[in-house]
């Protein structure tokens, strides 16, 4: 091998040894960005359920007060307290005419 070849092979293999050291330290900034967004992801969501679980007495007694002032859970209007939608619809069979049934499903 001449000795220019040999020059040139050398710092190309230099060359490769920094290029792999600079990779390495990219890769390393990915994981770590990643690593954070994850943790603000979670901080986020951790923050919304934790909110919605202090909130969430105040929020039922808001929609109690407000279906006694609308009438809605009064003794003539919906029964709010049964446990599925299959329930409701039932307690609303004659209390509901065809006329309003076609203004609500426009």
């Amino acid at each position: 091998m001449d000795p220019e070849s040999k020059k040139l092979l050398e710092k190309t293999y230099e060359l490769s040894l920094e290029n792999n050291e600079m990779l390495k330290k990219v890769r390393g900034v990915q994981k770590r960005a990643f690593l954070v967004s994850l943790v603000k992801f979670l901080i986020f969501v951790g923050i919304t359920l934790g909110t919605f679980y202090y909130i969430e007495p105040y929020l039922n007694q808001f929609i109690g007060i407000y279906s006694n002032l609308s009438g809605i859970g009064a003794e003539g209007g919906l029964n709010t307290s049964s446990g599925s939608i299959l329930d409701l619809v039932k307690n609303l069979e004659g209390k509901i005419s065809p006329k309003d049934l076609q203004e609500l499903t426009r």
